[in-house]
């Protein structure tokens, strides 16, 4: 039906009025204004409307709220969920149910868990249809957002996960949907105002890159945080936090403590107790410069409380230091009839890439005028001294009367240095210049069969790098995404295979094929360190091939080889080995 109205263009000024008797004009409804009509959503964030919507029953359950719409959650898998409308635009009441539209049954109900918006964190079963009903406080209205978040996989401790916090920096983590675990709760150093409980918390690895003392802190999260600090990585026991706070920042928490280089830490990243969690970040830094300004540490059994990481110049003084026990009797020392190495100082040095390396103190004009230095594996079995006989190189006069080596290492390997004098001659101060030509050469191989996860949460895996030529012999496997501080080897052969959890392992075995030899390079023992990794460079002139005669042989261009890594994976307690997967390399 339509109306035309014509006024008189100068006529007076006059209200119109039209009554249309039976005829209503309102705004249509969502479709969702109904249990029957709801709309299905995910795990994310879904816009919702509610300026239209009509009261619907039955009643909330929490709280008085009307004008409101429905949503359909069928979660794909059993966990906890966090199902929330914090921030929006007005008043909200929410309320969770199972079950169908006709005999719904309340799940959870909530008003006011997040300032005037409502959030709801429950446990909810995989495959299974739930009801979301978002009102108005009263009947208000307005717009916002419906987020729905799935339990963090590290919400419980015995889930920690590396997830590449290491060092200094800013990490991201979220507790919007973590539960309160069992652990961590009685800790008399988070005790704040008579509470020492920690709610909604995740559990991660930070692994010191560096000597000195860390702060940690949240100070920028939007959240009433809460978080604590414990040595290592097994679930912690009552009463060993190192470092715990609440409100050192307003509603914020920032903790400091001592670390050495390598060592690993759990962390518990919560809110105070009633509060309510989501995306935060917690903000690390060194208060202490990394190391010692200067490397001067006399034994080698405290040689791991001064670690360097890199190329680069290292300023040394021997001028105190006494001749040391161990590395005195090496035959790669004897130069002009003696062995040892005397006024010498330790320090453990790590590498960032495999291959070569140059140790030298050519050019240095500090006072130590007769230098000798060597390098030594670290035996993950024994610690950082080194047992005789086993230095990769050593060195006396490479250059003048100062000295220059040259050794293969690892990826993220550690490696005992040794530097003093020749017999007879004085310490002094010298600037050491470290150098790693490193691989150039890029992946060679194609990965293949299915690593389990380790206790860091994801599986480990393997790369070869180098070259495939047989005549180059410049190949070298790494193994990643590791467990720290724990120890594996590289094993070989010349088919592939499948073994699920071989002995009791939480692996696969990759290699095998009837009549097929497993070499192992368990004497060349590795550890995966503060960083989930550890390398070994193939001389493919002597591969392992187990037991047979000889045990070794050298590999042949067309030559398809297999290999894997297999290492310890003890968490909580628990012992227990994996694999990662295997790479398979066509020689040329």
């Amino acid at each position: 039906m339509r109306f035309l109205v014509t006024l008189a263009p100068n006529a007076a000024r006059q209200v119109v009025r039209f009554a249309f008797a039976g005829f209503l004009c309102a705004a249509a409804s969502a479709q969702n204004d109904d249990c029957a009509g709801a709309v299905a959503v995910t795990v994310g964030s879904t816009p919702f409307d509610t300026t239209a919507a009509t009261d619907s029953t039955p009643a909330f359950t929490c709280s008085n709220g009307a004008a409101d719409l429905w949503f359909a959650f069928t979660p794909a898998t059993s966990g906890t969920y966090a199902i929330g409308t914090c921030g929006s635009s007005f008043d909200t009441v929410l309320e969770l149910y199972s079950g169908p539209c006709g005999s719904l049954l309340s799940v959870a109900c909530s008003d006011d868990d997040c300032g005037l918006g409502s959030r709801v964190v429950t446990p909810l079963t995989g495959g299974t249809a739930y009801s979301v009903r978002v009102g108005g406080f009263n009947g208000g209205s307005g717009t916002g957002e419906l987020v729905i978040d799935a339990a963090p996989a590290t919400d419980d401790c015995f889930d920690a996960e590396i997830v590449d916090w290491v060092g200094a920096g800013t990490f991201v983590y979220d507790n919007s949907a973590a539960s309160a675990g069992t652990e961590g709760q009685n800790e008399t150093a988070c005790d704040s105002n008579g509470v020492t409980g920690i709610d909604a918390d995740v559990w991660v690895i930070w692994v010191a890159d560096r000597n000195g003392t860390v702060t940690m802190k949240t100070c920028a999260s939007d959240w009433d945080t809460k978080i604590a600090a414990y040595t290592g990585t097994n679930c912690p026991q009552d009463g060993s936090a190192v470092a715990c706070n609440d409100d050192a920042c307003g509603l914020q928490s920032e903790i400091s403590f001592a670390v050495t280089f390598g060592q690993c830490f759990l962390l518990q990243l919560g809110v105070a107790p009633g509060a309510v969690g989501g995306s935060s970040e917690l903000s690390v830094s060194f208060v202490d410069a990394p190391g010692s300004p200067v490397l001067n540490l006399d034994e080698c059994t405290d040689a791991d409380t001064d670690v360097q990481i890199g190329s680069g110049v290292y300023a040394v003084d021997t001028t105190n230091a006494t001749r040391s026990a161990e590395g005195q009797l090496e035959d790669t020392c004897y130069f002009f009839g003696a062995t040892g190495i005397e006024s010498d100082i330790w320090f453990l040095w790590r590498a960032t890439t495999p291959g070569a390396v140059t140790v030298a103190t050519c050019g240095s004009t500090g006072t130590a005028t007769d230098t000798k230095i060597a390098v030594y594996p670290i035996n993950p079995a024994t610690g950082p001294c080194p047992a005789d006989g086993t230095s990769l190189a050593c060195n006396d006069d490479g250059c003048g009367t100062l000295s220059s080596l040259r050794f293969e290492a690892g990826i993220g390997e550690p490696y005992l240095i040794q530097i003093g004098a020749f017999p007879g001659a004085a310490g002094g101060t010298l600037d050491v210049v470290i150098t790693e030509t490193g691989v150039v050469a890029s992946d060679v191989g194609t990965n293949y069969c299915v690593a389990n996860a380790n206790s860091t949460g994801q599986p480990g895996s393997i790369r070869a790098i180098g070259s495939d030529v047989v005549t180059s012999n410049e190949l070298y496997l790494v193994a990643e995404g590791l467990p720290c501080q724990e120890f594996g080897y590289f094993v070989a052969a010349s088919d592939q295979g499948f073994i699920a959890n071989p002995s009791g392992s939480a692996g696969n075995f990759c290699l095998g094929g009837s009549s097929v030899l497993i070499g192992r390079y368990n004497e060349q023992l590795r550890s995966s360190g503060s960083f989930g990794t550890f390398s070994l460079r193939v001389n493919v002139d002597r591969v392992p091939i187990g037991t047979g005669t000889p045990p070794e042989r050298a590999l042949m261009p067309g030559e398809t080889w297999y290999f894997q890594c297999w290492y310890r994976d003890s968490h909580n307690g628990i012992v227990d080995n994996n694999f990662t997967d295997g790479t398979s390399i066509l020689f040329q």
